[in-house]
């Protein structure tokens, strides 16, 4: 567990007990804390059963746990495609009053349905579904776009600006209640 007056702001996206921003509270400057729990490419499980793929290099707390596949890489398909449904399979069963343990997620019956083809999981099947899901998305966004009269919109410099800003995990204000 890393004290939080170790952790100083950095590009390093830390992990944390939330079901906002896939599970990110913060970017640090950890790569040098031992104590630090990295990994890349993978799926972050939180206590409170909320799932998402990082197919970046991150930092966990302790109360998130991280799922790979034993002999096959993620690739951004298949790991947004295995996310979610281990999120559809998960989803309200846990709280703060009933948490998900690292031992619920070895030894629970927990079942997630994924295409097969010959007794392998069908990862180039599941990479071309995630790929036609994306195109009409896409499609229907144009579609929407063209309707509003914002197909040919083009941003400003204060707009492309905040967007990288926004990208780049900071420039954004924290206000309180």
């Amino acid at each position: 567990m890393i004290n939080s007056s170790k952790l100083v702001k950095g590009k390093i996206p830390r992990l944390s007990v939330t079901s906002r921003n896939n599970g990110i509270v913060g970017y640090f400057d950890t790569g040098n804390l031992t104590e630090a729990r990295h990994y890349t490419n993978f799926i972050s499980v939180n206590f409170l059963g909320n799932v998402f793929y990082h197919p970046y290099t991150a930092s966990c707390e302790m109360k998130v746990h991280v799922l790979q596949l034993k002999g096959h890489d993620f690739t951004i398909e298949t790991g947004l495609y295995i996310a979610t449904a281990l999120a559809k399979s998960i989803s309200g069963n846990f709280s703060y009053g009933e948490q998900l343990s690292s031992s619920d997620l070895r030894n629970a019956a927990i079942f997630i349905e994924l295409p097969v083809i010959e007794d392998s999981f069908a990862f180039d099947y599941i990479k071309q579904y995630v790929h036609e899901l994306e195109f009409d998305r896409i499609r229907k966004l144009e579609s929407y776009l063209i309707n509003s009269g914002f197909a040919n919109y083009e941003l400003s410099e204060k707009e492309y600006q905040a967007i990288e800003r926004a990208v780049d995990g900071g420039g954004g204000k924290t206000f309180n209640f």
